[in-house]
């Protein structure tokens, strides 16, 4: 019974409470914050050739955060997706060593080379 009481108390306070915050305030705009790593955005992308249309493909900042096998679904170009996210399409330079072209994430399109 007391137990009872106590817990239709307590619900009784937290709800006045929150009724009270009648003057709740929207923050939309401007936001500031600091990162304790600077490396946090900012990715190393290497792609290494392997056999026929296979290549390893890392992505680090101060971790390793993808180290995968993938192939290419072109044998002219490098063409491949990770998990329907994120989207490579290069082409060799004419000299063939080097790639350009775009990575594509969500709606945005990053050029690389």
């Amino acid at each position: 019974m007391i137990k009872n009481i106590a817990i239709i108390a307590f619900l009784s306070i937290t709800s006045l409470i929150s009724w009270a915050q009648h003057d709740a305030q929207n923050y939309e705009g401007e936001w500031i914050g600091f990162l304790p790593d600077k490396s946090s955005f900012n990715f190393q992308v290497l792609l290494e050739k392997l056999d026929g249309q296979k290549y390893r493909l890392t992505i680090a900042n101060n971790n390793t955060l993808i180290n995968k096998e993938v192939p290419s679904i072109d044998e002219n170009y490098v063409r491949f997706d990770l998990d329907q996210q994120l989207f490579f399409d290069l082409k060799y330079d004419d000299d063939q060593q080097g790639l350009t072209g775009y990575i594509k994430t969500g709606k945005f399109y990053y050029y690389v080379s």
